[in-house]
């Protein structure tokens, strides 16, 4: 007589694998708006100095910032509270921009708080 093997079980896929939705690609339209809301974070930005000057610190508001949301947050409540602008900005702000004049950092403050009350009001 001979004896016939049995396959091994097949193993089931676990559930924590099974439930783990597969990795979304950005589509078009997601780029799409991050390019217009980059685009509003710009002009926005470069708006903040008409005569100009805030264009150096386009390729590092890019690389730190792609949102109006993103910057508005930078605003700080200091203890003890204040009505400086450039208190009410985290410093770090100004740091990962470069911005080391206190003429360019009192117009980004402006702004940015200015940006802030705005979102707030909404």
């Amino acid at each position: 007589a001979a004896i016939r093997a049995t396959p091994p079980a097949r193993k089931e896929p676990s559930a924590e694998k099974a439930a783990a939705p597969p990795l979304e690609k950005p589509t078009a339209g997601d780029e799409s708006a991050e390019l217009r809301e980059q685009g509003k974070l710009e002009q926005w930005f470069l708006g903040l100095l008409p005569d100009g000057g805030f264009e150096r610190y386009l390729p590092a508001l890019r690389a730190e910032f792609s949102s109006l949301s993103q910057i508005a947050a930078a605003v700080i409540e200091p203890d003890p509270p204040t009505t400086s602008h450039l208190a009410r900005v985290d410093p770090a702000v100004f740091e990962a921009l470069g911005i080391r004049t206190l003429g360019h950092r009192l117009a980004l403050a402006k702004g940015v708080v200015a940006l802030d009350a705005a979102r707030a009001a909404k």
